[in-house]
């Protein structure tokens, strides 16, 4: 059943989990990250995440107003 998991989750663009929750984008989700927002960060630590939330909220309002 994890493999199975671990297998689906790269089809949303997460290649792994790791122990301690950082989660690692596949290449290709890196890449439309870099490509529609600007945005260079292909591991997402869940320290992070209340700062990850802030850059990419800004990321979007700018887009949609540029």
């Amino acid at each position: 059943a994890v493999r199975i998991n671990e297998d689906g989750a790269k089809f949303d663009g997460i290649q792994e989990i790791r122990p301690d929750g950082t989660l690692v984008l596949t290449d290709t989700a890196a890449k439309i990250m870099r490509d529609t927002l600007g945005y260079e960060r292909e591991e997402y630590r869940l320290s992070e995440s209340s700062t990850i939330a802030k850059e990419l909220l800004s990321l979007v309002k700018k887009r949609k107003v540029g």
